[in-house]
């Protein structure tokens, strides 16, 4: 039993010398790396590592970012090149509407000069007659600015590009047209076409017409009261119109400075 209890100290005691051994073996072995800078060596190398694989991820996610900003820039650009061609033909619609409002303003004038100065009817008021009945509308091209709404305004990083396309899409359009259909076509077909049409003979739209009674019609408070009315909707439109014309050419003019500068 004694000799059996030896054995296991003396076991026992030399796994402890052992690994006494080994740890004075792995600190000398420690020391000497570090002496001969082998371990300040791999630590630069893990540290420069870590750089460069830092700094690539970096750049990569530079170079993602540029490609969307490029794409977004390229659609931006596109869609305002649509824009400015929308304009263009709103602006020829604008034109159209000025030059009809423009015939419209001069003959409710010169029936209303003729009446109220009880001048003799002659056939060269049989076209400013006609005109009495001519109204307008006025059709806008909204391609580029429905796409633009779609994938939002903030696509255009001018903010002033952005103002002014609010405020003609959303105010000064909305308004002409709100104001031609639900104010001067209302008045005209409620109220104007009833009384021309029972005094007036209309031959050909806008081209040619003529009192039944010339001679009565000087008389006709009421007939006059309508022309008169519907000439102060047609002075105003028409002076609409044409703030409108130079707002929209100032647009282009805009968007065409933003396009050249960047």
């Amino acid at each position: 039993g004694w000799v059996r209890q030896s054995t296991t100290s003396k076991t026992a005691v030399d796994a402890f010398v052992l690994r006494k051994k080994v740890t004075l073996m792995l600190l000398k072995r420690l020391k000497f790396l570090i002496t001969n800078q082998s371990v300040k060596k791999y630590l630069a190398y893990s540290i420069g590592e870590i750089l460069l694989i830092t700094v690539g991820i970096v750049l990569a996610l530079q170079v993602n970012n540029w490609n969307e900003n490029r794409k977004q820039k390229q659609l931006e650009f596109k869609l305002l090149h649509e824009l400015k061609e929308n304009l263009k033909l709103d602006l020829e619609d604008i034109a159209s509407n000025i030059r009809a409002n423009t015939k419209i303003v001069n003959a409710h004038q010169i029936v209303l000069k003729q009446l109220d100065e009880n001048i003799p009817y002659h056939d060269s008021l049989e076209i400013h007659y006609a005109n009495l009945l001519r109204h307008t509308n006025f059709i806008s091209h909204v391609s580029a600015y429905e796409n633009l709404k779609s994938l939002g305004f903030t696509l255009i990083s001018n903010d002033s590009l952005r103002i002014m396309l609010s405020s003609l899409y959303s105010a000064k359009y909305k308004y002409i047209v709100d104001f031609e259909q639900n104010y001067a076509d209302k008045f005209q077909l409620e109220q104007l076409y009833p009384n021309v049409l029972q005094r007036v003979r209309i031959v050909r739209f806008f081209r040619e017409a003529y009192p039944f009674d010339p001679a009565a019609l000087t008389r006709d408070t009421v007939f006059k009261e309508m022309v008169r009315t519907n000439e102060a909707f047609r002075a105003y439109i028409l002076n609409y119109y044409i703030e409108l014309e130079q707002e929209v050419r100032d647009f282009i003019v805009q968007i065409d400075q933003y396009l050249q500068k960047d």
